[in-house]
């Protein structure tokens, strides 16, 4: 659950405040969101973000499911939390980090290719490194 919440205060705050992605660009990758409908959410807004055009509206027509359309919808639009600047960030920063461990620890335990798991281990490594 606390995943789901994760990625939700994730994509909800970055669609609404893009100039949060330059610091965790370097972080979260798409594959950090591997649930539908986050997967194709988190595609989509991610990529339009590494351009620097970013098209709610496009986005949200741009998947086939109504019922997707309206998740999309309700993480773009939703209330923002109260809190604000520095406080805010501090807690989506960390739960970037928290979402990108899980990321790297399920992969790491499916993983098959030893030298793959010692690169997944590595970036592991590197995100106990990251300060703010």
């Amino acid at each position: 659950f606390r995943r789901v919440l994760f990625r939700s205060m994730i994509l909800s705050y970055l669609s609404a405040h893009p100039s949060f992605y330059e610091k965790i660009r370097d972080i979260l990758t798409e594959q950090d969101f591997p649930t539908p409908p986050y997967d194709q959410i988190a595609s989509l807004l991610l990529d339009q973000l590494r351009h620097g055009k970013l098209n709610l509206s496009g986005m949200i027509s741009s998947f086939e499911e109504t019922e997707d359309q309206e998740k999309a919808a309700e993480l773009f639009y939703e209330a923002q939390p109260e809190e604000t600047g520095e406080v805010l960030q501090k807690l989506l920063l960390d739960c970037v980090l928290n979402l990108r461990r899980h990321s790297l620890e399920t992969r790491i335990a499916r993983e098959q290719d030893i030298g793959k798991v010692l690169e997944l281990r590595k970036e592991q490594e590197k995100l106990g490194e990251i300060r703010f």
